[in-house]
């Protein structure tokens, strides 16, 4: 069986999976590059909620029961990011530069969940 997002199967990675991991590779240079009081705070937190976006998102593509709560857990955790990211900018720990590029990323994860959402809804 297909997948709804890749047209792969099963076996293949959720495109928006490899987006994610992406991501997590990308905002890693910027968080190491947090003073120390905002490296345990901001960046870690940063960094787990990526994470758990990740554990959502992997949840989805195997719990076809709860797929469109894991979904929802995931698109949250995404609404999560955006705001720590602007809070990141806010406190000049990240360029204006490096919020947008980050932000269209995050951009177009939420964009690919919804539509994953949207399709699940769809097919049950």
């Amino acid at each position: 069986m297909e997948n709804v997002l890749t047209g792969k199967s099963p076996n293949q990675k959720l495109l928006v999976l490899i987006r994610l991991e992406k991501w997590l590779v990308e905002i890693q240079p910027s968080l190491r590059k947090f003073p120390k009081p905002y490296r345990f705070t901001i960046a870690q937190k940063i960094e787990n909620i990526s994470m758990d976006c990740v554990f959502y998102v992997l949840r989805a593509n195997l719990d076809k029961p709860q797929r469109a709560q894991h979904i929802l857990e995931a698109s949250i955790r995404v609404e999560s990011l955006r705001l720590l990211m602007r809070v990141a900018a806010e406190l000049k720990l990240v360029s204006v530069s490096h919020l947008e590029m980050y932000s269209e990323k995050l951009d177009e994860i939420s964009r690919m969940l919804s539509g994953w959402a949207h399709a699940t809804k769809k097919a049950g």
